[in-house]
């Protein structure tokens, strides 16, 4: 006889499985009632955990084919490339400025050999920074859309905020809500706003973000 842990855990693989092989929902609904059947506890009487197992696995069925987890995912790996590449062409832009500036004043001012090179060097010690920051925070960003992805395909629909110490308003106004217990469901996170122009669930606090979303199946 299966644990309720083991059960819980045993009902969720299928519904995934099931999920993915795209069963109408008469024919999941058909399939999970032979489990409990064979399992020996189908029908009227079971327990009332049971029965929460029976219907959350009907929910999570109904969440994954809903069509959310998919356009979650790509419209993250959307943004996240079309940040990268903003970045990057920002800071080609800004290259590109600097040296015809730099190209003027050599003209202009007679500027030397080794006054061109250190404002040259300057200039590339900027870019290789904030290609720095672009790339980091892409890669974090593409972090956390995968871990996204899993969460939303095994059915987890609520998310904390984990990380260290804020420093960020936004940052720290979350981790202190999360140490209190609060978890928050995906359409509230996509609601949020963290004031640097990104989507909270994919890039958290915004350029440079340490944190990330601890997830969990609905419980509330």
């Amino acid at each position: 006889m299966l644990s309720l842990s083991q059960l819980e855990t045993r009902v969720r693989e299928l519904v995934n499985a099931w999920a993915r092989n795209r069963l109408s929902p008469e024919e999941m609904l058909a399939n999970l009632d032979q489990v409990f059947i064979e399992l020996g506890i189908a029908g009227p009487g079971r327990p009332a955990v049971v029965e929460q197992i029976y219907l959350g696995a009907q929910e999570q069925f109904s969440w994954l084919t809903s069509r959310i987890v998919e356009p979650l995912v790509q419209r993250g790996l959307a943004e996240t490339l079309r940040a990268v590449g903003n970045g990057f062409a920002r800071m080609g832009g800004r290259i590109r400025e600097d040296v015809s500036r730099l190209v003027s004043l050599s003209i202009t001012q007679e500027l030397s050999r080794n006054d061109i090179a250190n404002r040259l060097e300057s200039t590339l010690s900027l870019a290789r920074h904030h290609a720095t920051t672009v790339a980091q925070t892409g890669v974090a960003a593409f972090d956390r859309i995968g871990n996204l992805s899993q969460a939303l395909e095994s059915g987890m629909r609520e998310a904390r905020y984990v990380g260290p110490i804020a420093e960020r308003i936004f940052c720290e106004k979350l981790m202190a809500q999360s140490k209190r217990g609060k978890w928050w469901t995906i359409e509230e996170i996509l609601a949020m706003d963290n004031g640097q122009g990104t989507t909270p669930l994919y890039d958290c606090g915004g350029h440079w973000c340490r944190h990330g979303w601890e997830f969990r199946y609905g419980r509330r």
